[in-house]
């Protein structure tokens, strides 16, 4: 089976990448540092234009990919009281317009499979919003409609699109959010998870799922701990 991994070198990703085996992957970022041995091809963009997007797919073969997967994120700290128009733009494009505009170049190229499968990488916050994470939570709710409405119009292409709403997982990015956290809403935002970050074997079981069930249709799936609750 071949998955493309857009945002391929985050740390979620090259973990997720790193657990699956007998599947070859194919990579799209910014940076293509230690990627070389994890990815049968890695193909590396500027600024995910796209121009850029259409010409590296130009690099895999017409109908070969059977899932992509969709990990691009970026997060600060913001409020909407405090509203920062750059901040926002910059989190909106790279959590919501981006992964549309792959999503749509992958089908315009026509680089996908019979019984093509696209997973959104969401994140908890789309439902559950916490002190100093506007932006980011109004990205990734955009990306929930985006996945049904987006389900919707390409089902009868058999196309399928689902995204997961990923809890915190123990990254560099989730060390960050907590840091600018006051100190008493750092242990609650845990507490809130069981106390554990989510674990990277049961996104990838999620993801295997997702991909091989063809039932699965334009669901939002919560991998969050208990989070959400």
């Amino acid at each position: 089976m071949n998955i493309l991994i857009s945002g391929a070198s985050s740390e979620i990703a090259l973990k997720v990448v790193s657990k699956i085996q007998n599947y070859n992957f194919y990579g799209i970022s910014r940076s293509n540092t230690g990627n070389s041995k994890k990815f049968k091809k890695f193909l590396q963009v500027k600024d995910y234009t796209d121009f850029e997007i259409k010409k590296v797919l130009e690099k895999i073969e017409k109908n070969s990919i059977e899932s992509l997967i969709i990990f691009n994120g970026y997060h600060k700290a913001s409020m909407l009281s405090n509203f920062n128009p750059n901040l926002f733009d910059k989190i909106m494009d790279i959590n919501l317009k981006k992964p549309l505009m792959i999503a749509n170049q992958v089908i315009k190229n026509k680089v996908y499979s019979k019984n093509f499968s696209i997973i959104f990488i969401g994140s908890v916050s789309s439902t559950v919003n916490d002190i100093g994470n506007a932006f980011y939570s109004l990205s990734k709710s955009a990306l929930i409609n985006s996945t049904k409405i987006l389900a919707k119009e390409l089902k009868n292409k058999k196309i399928r699109v689902n995204c997961i709403n990923i809890g915190m997982v123990e990254t560099e990015m989730s060390e960050n959010l907590l840091k600018v956290l006051p100190k008493d809403l750092q242990s609650q935002v845990l507490s809130r998870q069981n106390n554990k970050f989510v674990d990277i074997s049961d996104i990838v079981s999620t993801l295997i799922s997702l991909i091989d069930n063809k039932a699965i249709n334009g669901q939002n799936f919560n991998l969050d701990n208990g989070y959400s609750l």
